[in-house]
């Protein structure tokens, strides 16, 4: 009994962490730059396949990371500046701009996988697995190192959001004009967030690789948990984003292993409940 607890709750631990690095490029993108992008997903799923395949041909995971990180943040750039920037504050024209989006790189994915899901890899440096403590259950040594990991990104988000850099960023998306008359670039400032936002979800797609594997298919399951994340933590806050992230994760998890039919109820329910009393979120404004 205290294997399970411990080994469900930490698999919702680095479920939840890996959410995180989405739903925080989400809410910064929607809560901050009002850009609603649905293509979110498709990209964490595309760029996915791209660190996939980069790792079956170098066999070397820092290097698929990368390159997952790089194909997210230069697509992110193409539809910022090529199109998203050109609508702002038109949210039905975002709406059918980022699902065309969708449709774009689901179909290229297929076209070029051949709508293949690829397995869980193995990373060979972290195949081990660790003894949790108190327990004689066996957990995997690269889910550990996710967990340390992302909560060092985490932490880096958080500290970052207090730094002049930071608060340039929020002034600038609540007072554009204000911002500009300091003689602040606003643009730069649009094109900084958008492809950082893009690339923690390449981050999240090559770490998610030996726990999930990919496919083309991800892009939608994962858009649906982060949208629930980024409007129940509240739209532009990263603290509400890692709070719900976690909940989600560990209520997902623990669903599926003790009500696998109900388990999206759950987490359904909770964000039910939380908006009939926080409308605007848990940390929203």
């Amino acid at each position: 009994m205290i294997a399970s607890l411990a080994i469900n709750t930490l698999n919702g631990i680095v479920f939840g962490l890996i959410l995180f690095l989405v739903a925080s490029g989400l809410t910064l993108s929607m809560g901050l730059m009002g850009y609603f992008n649905l293509a979110h997903g498709a990209l964490f799923a595309f760029s996915g396949g791209v660190g996939a395949t980069v790792f079956a041909w170098s066999d070397s995971f820092l290097v698929a990371i990368l390159a997952s990180m790089l194909t997210a943040g230069l697509i992110g750039l193409v539809i910022e500046r090529g199109f998203l920037h050109r609508i702002t504050g038109l949210f039905v024209p975002q709406i059918l701009v980022t699902v065309g989006f969708i449709f774009i790189l689901d179909n290229i994915h297929i076209w070029i996988w051949r709508g293949t899901v690829f397995q869980p890899m193995t990373v060979p440096s972290l195949a081990n697995t660790v003894t949790i403590p108190f327990t004689v259950a066996q957990f995997p040594l690269y889910r550990i190192f996710v967990i340390f990991f992302v909560l060092v990104v985490a932490a880096g988000f958080f500290y970052f959001d207090r730094t002049r850099l930071g608060a340039i960023i929020r002034a600038g998306m609540d007072d554009s004009q204000m911002v500009e008359g300091m003689g602040i670039n606003v643009t730069r400032i649009h094109i900084f967030v958008f492809a950082a936002a893009a690339v923690a979800a390449g981050l999240a797609a090559g770490l998610a690789l030996p726990v999930f594997g990919n496919s083309y298919q991800a892009g939608f399951d994962i858009l649906l948990m982060a949208l629930i994340v980024t409007v129940v933590g509240g739209m532009g806050s990263v603290l509400g984003a890692f709070v719900f992230s976690m909940a989600a994760g560990i209520i997902t998890t623990w669903g599926k292993f003790l009500f696998p039919e109900a388990a999206m109820f759950l987490l359904y329910g909770l964000m039910v409940i939380v908006l009939a009393f926080r409308p605007s979120g848990l940390f929203g404004r």
